[in-house]
């Protein structure tokens, strides 16, 4: 999105981060019900609510980006230099060797590939895509809303945001051990 250089190019990121999230959304369910089958719901609060910090953290950074008077592309410059230095830091820390081949997934793999290839899936994803656009798109005008309609600042409209995805951060995993 950051380097996008016009509307058409624009939408067409946009729509493939899209595209992404419902892909993201199936799998991210699918693993851990099959993996912790026994504490399902542990596992998808844990999993909901990681999520959910990217929310916590994204006022913060839009924040920081609009007080250093830094043009918005600087947001994805901030997110892609903390994904890159993630990078580096998994690299050091897990042992493993990096080999190219195609992974012998297991029956947990096998079944989660039988999930998503089901003819009904695409359909799922474009409804969840849609879901998607609709709820971050609406999630998004929080600290614009508070701005405009209740005369806070918009460093209070983020604080606001930050507070209400922190809120999934604490509830979604404790929900999931009911």
């Amino acid at each position: 999105l950051g380097t996008s250089v016009g509307l058409p190019l624009f939408l067409l990121a946009a729509g493939l981060i899209g595209g992404g999230i419902g892909l993201f959304y199936i799998t991210s369910r699918t693993f851990p019900s099959l993996l912790y089958e026994s504490e399902k719901g542990r596992a998808l609060g844990i999993t909901n609510a990681a999520g959910d910090i990217g929310g916590v953290l994204a006022p913060v950074v839009g924040s920081i980006i609009v007080a250093l008077a830094l043009p918005w592309r600087g947001a994805f410059l901030v997110v892609g230099v903390a994904v890159a230095a993630l990078g580096v830091v998994f690299h050091f820390t897990v042992r493993g060797e990096y080999r190219v081949a195609v992974p012998d997934m297991g029956s947990v793999g096998r079944s989660a590939i039988g999930q998503i290839t089901q003819p009904g899936v695409p359909l799922i994803i474009a409804a969840y895509s849609l879901f998607a656009l609709a709820w971050q798109g609406s999630v998004a005008f929080i600290p614009l809303f508070v701005f405009e309609s209740k005369g806070l600042s918009f460093e209070t409209g983020n604080l606001l945001l930050s507070v209400f995805f922190l809120m999934g951060v604490v509830v979604k995993p404790a929900a999931g051990w009911l």
